[in-house]
């Protein structure tokens, strides 16, 4: 049976932007919209940048907590982007398994043993899986992959062949 996650609504998911793995809010192209256009920036990108045809396939809104969040209530949850709807969860697939990492910072998951195996299976789970999918299709394309780093522009993922 699928449930939601016990959330305790202490917003540090919402707030805590800025941690050592990563920065900001992951967007695929479909919701940037929600954002202010001047707080996102290209964040993957498949081609070549300097040619047409090249695809922006995720976007990250920068800022260091989340302008939709209001005495900690999210103003936009029914359409809230999918990296949130996963919230705490991260997918990692191992060969055949799926593993699920959860985020250090969640008020409720701190309240769990420091190893534990999840017995139940929450709905967040699947938009956890859903960023999985849209990511290994990034990673298994044949195209050049590329990160664009802030204040340097793209960066080639993997092979350092020359892009022609």
């Amino acid at each position: 049976m699928v449930i939601p996650f016990p959330c305790e609504k202490c917003a540090k998911c919402c707030t805590m932007l800025e941690q050592e793995e990563w920065k900001g809010i992951s967007l695929f192209p479909w919701e940037t919209h929600l954002f202010p256009e001047e707080e996102i920036e290209p964040s993957l990108g498949l081609g070549n940048p300097e040619k047409p045809g090249f695809k922006t396939i995720l976007y990250t809104y920068t800022a260091q907590s989340c302008l939709n969040l209001s005495d900690n209530h999210c103003e936009i949850h029914t359409q809230r982007p999918l990296v949130c709807r996963s919230y705490p969860f991260r997918v990692r697939h191992q060969g055949e398994k799926t593993i699920y990492i959860v985020a250090p910072e969640c008020t409720h998951v701190q309240t769990w043993p420091e190893t534990t195996t999840v017995d139940k299976r929450y709905a967040e789970m699947d938009a956890a899986e859903l960023i999985g999918d849209h990511l290994s299709r990034f990673y298994k394309a044949q195209e050049p992959k590329w990160r664009y780093i802030s204040g340097k522009g793209w960066t080639r993922i993997g092979r350092n062949k020359p892009v022609e």
